[in-house]
């Protein structure tokens, strides 16, 4: 499942990828892989995927995307479709309130309580370990 402006997103890579640096667009390729691998090997362990949520103060939303939260600090989650988003409500506008699909995908995200760098490669597999798609 994807959001409605994800109809312009092979255009919007194409023009992307026009503008990286060849080893950019080869880890950009590597990581896509690695959130491939990642949906395949959750849906071939029955890790089921759940709606997205986004929070804002004590309210939460639910999004029509399934996928895989990876760590709560990080408000990140792997799709179905294999794209990471991003689960914030700050700055969206009134009404849309799904989360924000990531279009660089970086090696290492900041882990907030624990004040430490994590790999993305580390995030998917500490959920796969989990076997779920939420902290209890």
């Amino acid at each position: 499942m994807g959001l409605s402006q994800d109809r312009d997103r092979p255009r919007a890579e194409f023009h992307r990828a026009a503008r990286l640096e060849p080893g950019e667009a080869e880890q950009q390729q590597a990581l896509r892989r690695r959130l491939n691998d990642f949906v395949q090997t959750a849906q071939a362990r029955g890790i089921h995927p759940l709606p997205l949520e986004v929070y804002n103060g004590h309210r939460r939303y639910r999004s029509s995307v399934l996928g895989w939260l990876l760590f709560p600090d990080t408000c990140l989650a792997v799709a179905t479709d294999a794209e990471l988003y991003r689960l914030h409500f700050e700055g969206r506008p009134p009404g849309n309130n799904g989360p924000v699909r990531e279009e660089w995908i970086r090696s290492s995200y900041w882990h907030g309580w624990a004040s430490t760098w994590v790999t993305l490669d580390e995030m998917l597999i500490d959920a796969v370990v989990r076997g779920m798609s939420r902290l209890p």
